[in-house]
């Protein structure tokens, strides 16, 4: 019963909160309905980032996988190296090893 309740009153609190954002969003701007607004907003268009906005509106790239690794490789000292992935995989091993013979 207490989790029906808590359901209840959340369902409550996000109907209140759709509620004041779309009074704040009707009275930002008037000629357009909160769905509208959504939608601008999720899409980007009504951002007041010139970038972002055009970054938005531009065409998708057809780009596969491979194409998009090989465009994007960097040339230089790795963030993993192997010597010390090993070394800390045979220290995780050992520690476990000494634990389990306890």
């Amino acid at each position: 019963m207490p989790i029906l309740v808590a359901i209840f009153v959340a369902l409550l609190v996000a109907g209140g909160v759709l509620l004041v954002a779309s009074v704040v969003s009707t009275r930002r701007d008037r000629r357009t309905s909160p769905l509208a607004a959504l939608r601008a907003g999720l899409t980007g268009q009504d951002h007041p980032d010139a970038e972002v906005g055009e970054a938005a509106a531009a065409e998708p790239v057809d780009l596969s996988l491979a194409d998009f690794l090989r465009a994007t490789v960097e040339e230089g000292d790795p963030y993993l190296h192997v010597d010390d992935l090993t070394a800390t995989l045979h220290d995780a091993r050992a520690k476990a090893a000494g634990v389990l013979r306890r």
